[in-house]
């Protein structure tokens, strides 16, 4: 297994592993003041799929792992 398939199997049992502590009954769907989150999949769709050379990422928590991933791939993340 290579860096970045481990980076990819840890951020994805991290991502089940919160879903599995945010119960839809506890938590409202949108909570006030809720920020959004970019991980590194959404980077890595961002190239996919041809987007221009940056992501709108203003206002957003942006994890460690999606911003090496946007460095290595060239992307640049628009921020605030």
């Amino acid at each position: 297994m290579d860096r970045e398939q481990l980076r990819n199997l840890i951020e994805r049992l991290v991502r089940e592993e919160l879903a599995k502590l945010q119960s839809p009954i506890s938590q409202p769907a949108n909570p006030p003041g809720a920020r959004r989150l970019i991980a590194a999949d959404e980077v890595e769709a961002a190239v996919r799929t041809g987007n221009p050379a940056a992501l709108d990422a203003r206002g957003a928590l942006i994890t460690p792992l999606a911003r090496d991933r946007a460095r290595e791939l060239g992307l640049k993340l628009l921020e605030d």
